[in-house]
């Protein structure tokens, strides 16, 4: 039996995403898929666009298996946490052979030798590095400028773009699968780009998750909803047009009804403010908030308007848009520094979000197999009596108040009555 791996955030699923489940099931000739899904925030340091729930379903419906939860801390980390924490949580199921993840040109060859390169840190890349970094620079914009840098210097040809997100995400889940001994694969992804916000492709059905994104809440905004026929005529977002363009081209058929009631950061706006002013003086105990972008916060916190004026006004050339993002979302759902420095990357505990039922042998192989406690829902006592330690439990509280806040607040937006929270909400089962 062979199962394979998908890391993802479904934000929202589309098209594209269909077709790497697909491919990956052919590539890798698996029996079996598992998706490793970000939860109610996403690796931007922003809100999904739907709940957990209507997202892992959407996956079920599409060819995923078992969809599993990726614990917030690492949803919302850099690419290495994000990588990082969804490997090795796909490792402790003890079912895992290997994961397969999209790339835009579809080979591995350049990826491998990249994150060779970061990994033993040759001495002309660690020295730019660091002066870059003493410079000023991002992390992210200072590793770039060291392995430039290194390869121009080695003759090491290239012929992937190693900036752009997706790639960056390549490198740190081969890193993270050299060490826990998975199998890397990847599928060429169809799609624009992760930057690209046009709707235009019509024939094709394929468009990047920003560009549908942001189309599905510009509509909600404008008080329509989300339906099978709903079509978008010139909406103007972020200087792009987007003319004659239906949502139901680039979505599966069957899932649209999964894509109501949208939220973005805006939505959070408020309970970003709050949090900020209510840990004035703690700010660089949260995840991602240095000293100096602590004292950047509390100089610029009078003129908050909203979440993306404030992200505007504290960007920098050090300091990129989503690095603010995530942190400022680390303050806002209590996700402090670590203490767990040595193994912070490691598998506190499985949480599954949902199953279908034909891959019911599966699941009762991962509750045989797996090195991590099995989490169905946090309302079972035995399962929180197996996440013992305190490491698992601090993720764990992190995740309920995560998808918490995430929940209240999009049906106070919305104004409904949802009949269930975190520990009353059961498994996906399709």
């Amino acid at each position: 039996m062979r199962v394979t791996g998908i890391i993802c955030e479904y934000n929202p699923f589309h098209n594209g995403h269909k077709y790497h489940i697909e491919e990956t099931r052919r590539i890798c000739e698996a029996d079996y898929i598992i998706g490793i899904m970000s939860g109610p925030f996403t690796q931007r340091g922003t809100p999904a666009i739907t709940d957990k729930y209507s997202r892992a379903k959407m996956a079920l419906l599409s060819g995923c298996d078992i969809v599993l939860e990726l614990p917030v801390r690492f949803a919302t980390s850099s690419a290495e946490g994000f990588a990082h924490g969804a490997v090795n949580i796909l490792n402790a199921t003890g079912i895992t052979d290997g994961i397969c993840f999209g790339t835009e040109a579809g080979i591995l060859d350049d990826f491998r030798k990249v994150a060779e390169i970061i990994d033993t840190e040759p001495h002309l890349y660690k020295e730019i590095l660091l002066s870059s970094l003493k410079n000023g620079l991002s992390y992210p914009t200072a590793r770039s400028r060291a392995l430039s840098g290194f390869l121009k210097t080695e003759h090491i040809p290239l012929s992937a773009d190693i900036s752009l997100p997706n790639n960056i995400l390549a490198i740190e889940y081969i890193r993270a699968c050299n060490h826990a001994g998975l199998n890397v694969h990847t599928v060429k992804r169809t799609d624009n780009g992760y930057h690209d916000l046009r709707l235009s492709d019509m024939e094709s059905g394929m468009c990047s998750a920003s560009a549908l994104r942001n189309a599905v809440i510009q509509n909600a905004g404008s008080g329509n909803h989300i339906s099978k026929n709903t079509a978008f005529h010139t909406i103007a977002f972020d200087n792009t047009i987007v003319s004659e363009s239906s949502v139901s081209a680039f979505i599966p058929y069957n899932l649209y009804e999964y894509l109501s009631r949208p939220v973005s950061e805006r939505h959070f706006s408020m309970q970003l403010y709050a949090s900020i002013v209510s840990h004035m003086n703690s700010l660089p105990d949260y995840a991602d908030i240095s000293n100096d972008l602590a004292a950047r916060i509390r100089k610029n916190i009078t003129a908050f308007e909203d979440w993306a004026q404030f992200v505007s006004l504290l960007k920098t050339k050090q300091y990129t848009y989503t690095r603010i993002q995530r942190a400022l979302s680390h303050c806002m759902l209590n996700i402090k520094n670590f203490m767990y420095e040595t193994d912070k990357y490691k598998a506190p505990y499985i949480r599954v979000l949902g199953f279908r039922k034909s891959s019911s042998p599966l699941m009762k192989l991962l509750s045989q197999k797996a090195a991590a406690p099995v989490v169905t829902k946090p309302a079972d006592v035995n399962s929180l009596n197996a996440v013992s330690d305190s490491y698992a439990k601090t993720l764990l509280s992190e995740d309920i108040y995560a998808s918490e806040l995430y929940e209240k607040t999009r049906s106070f937006t919305y104004e409904y009555n949802n009949q269930y929270n975190e520990f009353t909400h059961g498994m996906v089962i399709e």
